[in-house]
């Protein structure tokens, strides 16, 4: 007797996606992806054929946007940007941090990313987007950790591990 696989939750997310699509509701589509972690969302849009990515991309809310494209890579990516319009993608960018912003933004028109540069002033994005992409400078946080000169290794992964803050690593 052939036993049936359960189906994964993105499975069933693609299939309650596309039937709402299909369907016309629009607003059931938008409640289930707002239920989604963004990387569920760029999965489900790699995942569509392009008329359903679309669509399900102009009911997207502009500040889901930005965690979603920065899960996207290559031709998915791309398209969906050119689908946005420039003020959603302001919003989208705006919901990053400075590094994946760059990384980000690098994908934008020119005249989206001299919006976010004015509009953002902030100078650790600048600082990110002035490296070339896949160096040491572009791959690297832009958070810094301030630590007493005379403070040991030991006490400081204790104190990031006492607030929760230490990479994996630790």
């Amino acid at each position: 007797m052939p036993v049936s696989r359960p189906q994964d939750h993105s499975e069933l997310n693609l299939e309650q996606i596309i039937n709402d699509l299909d369907n016309g509701a629009l607003y059931e589509a938008r409640s289930h992806l707002h239920s989604l972690f963004p990387a569920e969302i760029a999965l489900l849009l790699r995942s569509l054929p392009i008329d359903y990515r679309y669509q399900l991309w102009d009911i997207l809310a502009p500040e889901a946007m930005g965690q979603t494209l920065a899960a996207l890579q290559g031709e998915v990516r791309i398209g969906l940007i050119e689908q946005a319009s420039s003020a959603d993608l302001v919003v989208a960018a705006s919901q990053l941090e400075p590094r994946e912003m760059a990384d980000l933004v690098s994908d934008f028109p020119a005249e989206v990313r001299e919006k976010i540069l004015k509009s953002e002033g902030d100078s650790r994005l600048e600082a990110a987007l002035s490296y070339e992409g896949h160096t040491a400078g572009a791959l690297m946080s832009m958070n810094a950790l301030p630590v007493h000169v005379d403070a040991t290794v030991q006490a400081v992964l204790t104190k990031l591990r006492v607030q929760k803050k230490c990479p994996p690593i630790c």
